[in-house]
């Protein structure tokens, strides 16, 4: 047990709080957060309201606070909420990858949630600190009653910050399965190849796991350096410490949780067409099972239906795609290359400038580096079990070799990510390298691209888990379990979603509009994207319509060399140079977005909050911008749950509303597409 400490009062954050013991947690003793190292961390940071945020440095020095009450992490509450959360969590992440619009949960609608039932919880069940200090008062000695000791286990008192954060990243985890399930959904619905369970499982989770052993090794770069912001998660981070150390009747930013939202959005100068379907040349819809029956190519019926034509959109997004994977590893190399270095000496030498890093270094045992070399070993086995018990259509040394280039992606994607806070998707890269290496299989095709781009993926999301984590003060072994205990619990539970949607509305899925409640867009944009490049050695070579895609790559790591040389100054500033991130968004409307008016919205939002509140209105961009977005995250999650449960059928049968001259009951709600 830990030495009796005192309490001390400690200020940090302009609030007073009573630091608390902390056993098994902390690094051999109870540590008690003390004033001198909030003040210097938080107090002298703050002096200047007005500052103006430019750099992953200026947030990390100003945004999260120090704070660490040394609460307790891991409970019995906290464990059993996060379960049933990362099950919400992975079933609502399902259903809404095949809604018409794709909608992320985010995670500050599970920190809502999460809030009132572990508030509940604490306060409608009888608290062991109570109940003990009761027994005490009345002269009770010794050991504790069994009966106490039992409700100190179930509810120990008040329902803290660290529990509550434990619950939002364990089901964060939970769903970061949802995209690799694409996979085994096309795989169902356009090639008609049945779908193991054991399959869809074990290839889930190591996919999920090999991805955060990956992330693991990245620590030193992607999570403590001190430009590693995660900028996409400072609203979650924002909203839990505010519902903790605010009342929330007194805080202005926490009483506007309001909004609303459905599947259709409003479409202002919003331009939709039919991006993502491969076209014969007369411009119907091409015949993929019957080119590729049981997920292999046929010769004869290729020359039968001829070569696959893309719309001129999807063309350009996938050269503006390729674009960006090579400026993505370019721009890293050039401009972020020696800072890369630095961080891992440091790391070595157990200097870090990341104050958060720091505390949590001084404060916290780390997690070993062998813990991620087990979860990379025994992720890589659980693969090769799989490849060699199914006919996936991928030879062991593909599989391989899919790993080996996810391993080479990660690192360049997971630090842009967390510095600028957008990524570059880097399946078209793995799709390109599978067409080589394995022509003429799409669902061969499907799976490479699984283990090497999804393992990239899954490593940028639980990157930002870990940062997260010690923004929250969370201790690093515990983000270990549960994290992983969160993506292998996901892994089931996202079969079940997916098997259960797909087999009940197969026809509407394969079509190229669905309805208003279910929309098959993103698996199209995928699996057309598969076999395409299943295809290359017919139509992506030189010399082919498309043969310029490929040397996309070429083109995007061009122009950032040419902007290195323009720009090979000293006194220039690599944090605002975005080369990298400029070519997916000149694609970013034609390829795999199954719903275009949202981003006109997403543009005149982020123009206020970036540019104008950022520079204009520091203040209020400082102190409620991340927590009012996170507000109207949540409130819209809230009510489209409502809704997606209650009429639009994800539960059980739809009540379509009244027919009026304002909507279209017998097809899409915003009269898009309009039927023929």
């Amino acid at each position: 047990m830990s030495p009796h400490v005192p309490e001390v009062l400690v200020e940090a954050s302009e609030v007073s709080t009573s630091s608390q013991e902390v056993v098994d947690e902390q690094s051999g003793i109870a540590v008690l957060a003390t004033k001198d190292e909030n003040e210097s961390g938080d107090y002298k940071l703050d002096s200047d309201p007005d500052v103006v945020l430019v750099t992953g440095a200026d947030a990390a020095l100003r945004l999260p606070p120090l704070r660490d009450d040394f609460d307790k992490a891991l409970t019995f509450r906290s464990i059993i909420l996060a379960s049933g959360l990362a099950c919400f969590q992975a079933v609502m992440t399902q259903i809404y990858s095949f809604k018409p619009t794709q909608v992320s949960i985010q995670g500050t609608f599970l920190v809502l949630i999460s809030y009132f039932i572990g508030n509940a919880w604490a306060m409608l069940l009888p608290r062991g600190d109570k109940l003990e200090s009761r027994w005490r008062e009345r002269g009770g000695q010794g050991k504790l009653p069994w009966w106490i000791t039992v409700m100190k286990f179930v509810n120990h008192g008040p329902w803290s910050l660290k529990e509550h954060s434990i619950c939002s990243i364990t089901a964060n985890s939970a769903s970061n399965a949802g995209a690799v399930c694409t996979v085994f959904a096309a795989q169902n619905l356009f090639y008609d190849l049945p779908l193991n369970a054991a399959t869809v499982i074990l290839v889930t989770i190591s996919i999920g796991l090999f991805g955060y052993g990956i992330c693991g090794m990245m620590r030193p770069v992607a999570v403590w350096h001190i430009k590693a912001v995660y900028w996409i998660n400072l609203p979650m981070v924002k909203t839990l410490q505010g519902l903790h150390w605010q009342q929330v009747k007194d805080s202005k930013p926490l009483r506007y949780f309001c909004g609303a939202t459905s599947n259709e959005g409003l479409g202002l100068f919003g331009l939709s067409f039919d991006w993502q379907i491969l076209l014969t040349a007369n411009g119907t819809s091409y015949p993929l099972g019957k080119v590729f029956p049981g997920g292999v190519l046929d010769e004869a019926a290729l020359a039968e239906h001829g070569l696959p034509r893309l719309t001129g959109t999807f063309a350009y997004a996938m050269l503006m795609a390729n674009a960006a994977i090579g400026a993505l590893i370019v721009h890293c190399i050039l401009f972020w290359g020696k800072d890369i270095l630095r961080a891992y000496q440091s790391a070595r030498q157990g200097r870090y400038d990341d104050r958060h890093h720091q505390h949590m270094a001084t404060h916290y045992q780390e997690t070993p580096w062998w813990w991620y070399v087990f979860i990379l070993v025994g992720s890589f086995v659980l693969g090769v079990v799989v490849i060699v018990k199914e006919k996936l259509t991928l030879p062991i040394w593909a599989y391989v070799v899919a790993l080996i280039c996810g391993c080479i992606v990660t690192p360049f994607t997971t630090i842009l990510f967390s510095r600028f806070g957008n990524g570059i998707a880097t399946n078209n890269l793995s799709k390109m390298l599978a067409g080589l290496m394995v022509p003429r299989h799409p669902i061969g095709n499907m799976y490479f691209a699984a283990w090497s781009h999804s393992v990239a993926n899954n490593a940028v999301l639980l990157s930002g888990d870990l940062k997260m984590g010690e923004y929250l003060k969370i201790p690093p072994r515990i983000i270990f379990l549960t994290q992983v205990y969160g993506t292998m619990l996901g892994a089931f539970i996202n079969y079940v979603i997916m098997i259960s949607i797909v087999t009940d509305n197969r026809d509407l899925l394969v079509g190229g509009n669905g309805n208003n409640a279910w929309s098959g867009a993103s698996v199209q944009a995928y699996n057309t994207n598969a076999a395409s490049w299943a295809l290359s050695p017919y139509i992506y070579r030189v010399g082919t319509p498309y043969g310029l895609i490929p040397i996309g790559l070429v083109i995007g790591a061009g122009a950032v060399i040419l902007h290195r040389i323009v720009y090979y100054d000293p006194r220039f500033q690599p944090d605002r140079n975005q080369s990298a991130t400029v070519y997916p968004i000149c694609g970013m409307v034609p390829y795999n977005t199954p719903q275009t008016c949202v981003i006109f919205s997403q543009i005149i939002g982020g123009f206020y909050a970036q540019y104008y509140l950022r520079n204009y209105k520091q203040r209020i961009f400082k102190e409620f911008s991340y927590l009012v977005t996170a507000a109207f995250d949540g409130a819209a999650l809230t009510v489209m749950f409502i809704l997606s449960f209650a009429v639009l059928g994800a539960g059980g049968p739809q009540h379509p509303f009244p027919t009026w001259w304002g909507n279209n009951a017998d097809g899409n709600y915003d009269w898009c597409p309009v039927k023929e």
